[in-house]
């Protein structure tokens, strides 16, 4: 969740079931530490956040990166889930490939809006593409062929992971709505 007035009250939600959830705040991911070369934080609004004067946009994304991420991905709005995950799939993909980051952003977001074989024209509109950026170090992620494989091992928990997160995120809100 991304708090525009107070960016220190943002968090991300993680979930296994509705009674087992738990907030991780944006303090607690500055506290935390990160070597990553790439963080994805693919669900919505990650890439938004509160715009502070001399500082610029405090948000998820940007909480990654103090914490030591070379680079960060996050949206700029309510992703639908469908889209994300197709996304999240090209996305990834490319960069198996070799592609520098905004590279295979790039060229995920392309074969998105084109091949007939992905998506139907029916959501095909920017909105369920373009929510996505890619922030700090371009470079390609030179991945070993062993890291490949396990890669391929932990995407199918990694959509589910991330649908169950979106979904959970959109029922949340919409009690707090009622």
């Amino acid at each position: 969740m991304v708090d525009q007035n107070d960016f220190k009250n943002s968090f991300v939600l993680l979930s296994q079931d509705k009674s087992e959830e738990f907030e991780l705040s944006y303090k607690e991911i500055l506290s935390m530490g990160s070597r990553n070369e790439l963080t994805v934080l693919s669900a919505c609004q990650t890439g938004i956040g509160q715009d502070i004067d001399g500082e610029g946009l405090m948000s998820l994304s940007r909480a990654f990166t103090f914490a030591g991420s070379k680079s960060t991905m996050g949206s700029y709005w309510d992703v639908p889930d469908r889209s994300t995950m197709l996304m999240m799939e090209l996305f990834y993909s490319n960069l198996k490939k070799g592609m520098s980051k905004s590279s295979a952003l790039k060229n995920a977001q392309v074969n998105y809006m084109i091949d007939d074989n992905i998506t139907s024209p029916s959501i095909r509109a920017p909105y369920y593409w373009a929510g996505w950026a890619v922030y700090g170090n371009n470079t390609p992620i030179e991945l070993e062929s062993n890291l490949l494989q396990r890669l391929k091992d932990i995407a199918p928990f990694s959509i589910l992971l991330l649908l169950f997160v979106v979904l959970a995120l959109y029922r949340i809100l919409r009690k707090r709505k009622s």
